[in-house]
């Protein structure tokens, strides 16, 4: 009997990159062309990072009167972007968080209160959540 065990490299951090107005452009029209019926949407907390590849990936917030709070990620490539996923509920949410910060994108203290998975809240004397 043979028994092979391998591992992987982790991934290599991707360098963190300042958007353009242009791109941030891009991204908003990404997702007026992406997501429908969007009404007065305002967007937060966009944070970039660059491949080696050229590709730039986007995390932010975005809320809209009618679709509330959610957290993206997306790709921006040769001007166009496309939002890859868009959280809407807690657990999307803390899935969305745990794949920028996968890509080396922080998320703000308070991205990942909003969007906490599974917290479990202390009692009345700690109010905090602990995030798992």
């Amino acid at each position: 009997m043979v028994l092979l065990f391998g591992c992987t490299a982790a991934p290599e951090p991707l360098s963190p990159y300042a958007l353009s107005d242009a791109e941030v452009t891009a991204v908003v029209r990404g997702f007026y062309s992406s997501v429908k019926d969007l009404d007065a949407p305002s967007f937060r907390s966009l944070k970039a990072v660059r491949s080696s590849g050229g590709e730039v990936y986007v995390c932010g917030g975005m809320s809209s009167r009618n679709a509330g709070e959610q957290i993206f990620i997306g790709t921006l490539s040769a001007g166009r972007f496309v939002p890859d996923r868009i959280g809407k509920d807690q657990y999307s949410k803390g899935e969305i968080l745990a794949k920028c910060q996968e890509r080396g994108i922080p998320s703000s203290s308070s991205a990942r209160a909003e969007a906490c998975l599974g917290c479990i809240w202390r009692p009345a004397k700690a109010r905090a959540p602990v995030l798992h």
